[in-house]
Order: structure tokens, then sequence, then C-alpha cells
């Protein structure tokens, strides 16, 4: 496939955009698996070193040799080092939800290790400023592509495309934030 999906929360999302066969999903939560990947995996040195999702990922990027690899899961730093092991495939995120606050990816100490996207698709360019201290790659700032696929009651009736539209959000700070 030219295409693999990380994840597969949101992946119906992205599907949206590419040919049926064109993609494949990977499920690193165990909702499904591709069988001979998770065979061969035992023979990678991953796996042996208490690695197994590391040795499965890259099982089923061996066969299935994609060109891309996307996911909506936007803070998973498992997906930050693809890119470090597969330098000649592409990889993308698109940023699912806002960012900020406790047990949030921008609260970890990833500066520890350099990580590696090639494409960050986010909200802002502010939220991807804060990606850019611990990833390397290029920013796109592109609003939420999950709301461009939710319609108000009432809105006309039209045939589905797969055109990309902005759609812009707005947060009222509380008077408490205010000094």
């Amino acid at each position: 496939c030219d295409v693999l999906i990380y994840d597969n929360p949101g992946s119906d999302i992205i599907a949206r955009y590419f040919d049926d066969k064109s993609y494949a999903v990977l499920c690193v939560r165990g909702e499904k698996v591709f069988v001979f990947s998770f065979l061969t995996s035992c023979f990678r040195s991953a796996f042996w070193l208490g690695k197994p999702l590391k040795a499965y990922e890259d099982s089923v990027i061996a066969l299935v040799r994609p060109k891309l690899i996307i996911t909506f899961t936007d803070n998973n730093p498992n997906f930050y080092q693809i890119s470090l092991r597969w330098p000649l495939i592409k990889t993308a995120f698109i940023q699912n939800g806002t960012r900020g606050g406790p047990a949030d990816i921008f609260e970890k100490d990833l500066t520890v290790r350099k990580y590696h996207v090639d494409f960050m698709y986010t909200f802002s360019m502010n939220v991807g400023r804060q990606y850019l201290k611990f990833l390397t790659g290029t920013v796109i700032p592109i609003g939420s592509l999950k709301n461009n696929h939710f319609y108000r009651d009432g809105a006309i009736n039209r045939k589905a495309t797969r055109d990309v539209i902005f759609v812009s959000q707005f947060v009222r700070k509380k008077r408490e934030d205010k000094y």
C-alpha cells in the first residue's frame, strides 16, 4: 500500500482521503493483528530487547512498504521514532484535539531524545512551535480536520466530497484567567 495509517482511532477520517486499496491500518492497540507480521516480529532484535510493539510495527512496515505513514494520534512518542528507523518513508500526524493541561504530551519531558515527524498538521502555528521543542519536521497549520466532518442540523444536503475545509475555533478565556 502507498499509505499506512498508524493507530486505529481517527483512521476512518483519514481513510476518506484515499482509495480503498491504497492504504492499510496498523492497529497498535491490538484491535486487529497482521498475523504474518506478528510471527516475523519474533525474529527482530527489538522483540528480544523487550520492545515487542516496536518489533511488530517494523514488521508491518516492512510488509506493507508504504510511502507515507500517517496518524491521528499526534501524542504518541512511539510514532515520533518511526522516521528515525525508516528514513526513506515520510511520516505525518494530524492533530486530533486541543493540547495542554496535566498528562498531556507537552507536559512530558521529551527533550531528552530528538524525535522526527516529516509533516505535522496542527491546529495553529503556536501549537506547532510546542511540538518543535522536541520534534524536527515541518509544521503545517490546518485547523481541525475532524471538525470538517460534522454538519449542523438543517445543513444543506450535499454530495460527499474529498475537499478539505478550514473551520476555525474560538475559545473565550475565563474571567479568572485575566490578570
